[in-house]
């Protein structure tokens, strides 16, 4: 059986990482996963190298190893990892003619798999196939190849409620997917005194005034409560899911609303 010959690209730890620099000592122990797996592949030992290959990826994300993944797999001629790691290879910041060769060999793959064309919102959602527990294909709006098949894609984001979409994969063709989620929503009444302060978010949403009652998504909020007789107050809350956050404040009345009497006499113990 006649071999695909398909060419290594370098490890590049300093350009062509993703989420910042990396600490020394991951990126020494990624760079010695990577000569290790470049060493196996050059013995044609594609199973052992991909391990290799894949665990440099895991210490430092990096373009070229993401490239050496996706053509070991498809060495292995497991198509549907390899379109899918050639399509994570397109998400990082390439040269254009890296980016058109990744594209046409992406492509190629395209009569042994069926592809999702995954449109998430938002767009930081972790995709799954079929099930969870069987880890993650990748994040945001992204092509997904599968196998031929009912199918169903599941976004998940912390705050948000899962959201799915079942489609019917087909080889060689790609389908749309549209995965909305929607906010895990919690209870907040806000009382102030005096009553009627306008209560903002950090963001400048006006959320209504005093004694309010609204939904917000789970998690930390700041809230400025403001109103023309008194002085600006911050607080900050955390709404939780299936229960209600209450904050009473009482706010201070502003200076400029404030009369000031001084009194002077004798004898000096009057009252």
């Amino acid at each position: 059986m006649m071999i695909q010959r398909l060419t290594l690209i370098l490890l590049v730890l300093a350009s062509s990482t993703l989420g910042g620099t990396a600490r020394a000592d991951d990126s020494s122990e990624a760079a010695l996963q990577f000569e290790l797996g470049q060493e196996l592949y050059r013995q044609r030992r594609y199973g052992e190298a991909l391990e290799r290959f894949i665990a440099s990826n895991r210490l430092v994300p990096n373009a070229g190893v993401v490239y050496n993944i996706a053509q070991t797999y498809q060495l292995l001629h497991r198509w549907v990892e390899a379109y899918n790691w050639y399509e994570s290879y397109l998400l990082f910041e390439v040269s254009d003619d890296e980016r058109d060769a990744a594209l046409r060999a992406r492509d190629a793959l395209l009569t042994r798999v069926a592809v999702a064309d995954v449109h998430s919102t938002p767009g930081r959602v972790e995709l799954f196939v079929d099930r969870t527990d069987l880890g993650s294909v990748g994040v945001g709006s992204r092509r997904v190849a599968v196998s031929p098949g009912q199918r169903e894609l599941i976004g998940r984001l912390e705050g948000f409620h899962d959201a799915r979409g079942s489609f019917e994969a087909v080889r060689g063709e790609v389908v749309r997917v549209n995965l909305n989620l929607e906010a895990v929503l919690g209870s907040l009444r806000v009382e102030s005194t005096p009553v009627g302060a306008t209560v903002t978010l950090a963001d400048g949403t006006v959320l209504g005034s005093t004694p309010l009652e609204a939904e917000l998504p789970v998690g930390p909020h700041v809230l400025r409560l403001t109103s023309a007789t008194t002085v600006a107050l911050e607080r900050s809350v955390v709404v939780r899911d299936a229960e209600q956050t209450n904050l009473e404040v009482t706010l201070e009345r502003a200076a400029s609303r404030v009369a000031v009497l001084t009194v002077s006499g004798d004898p000096a113990d009057a009252t």
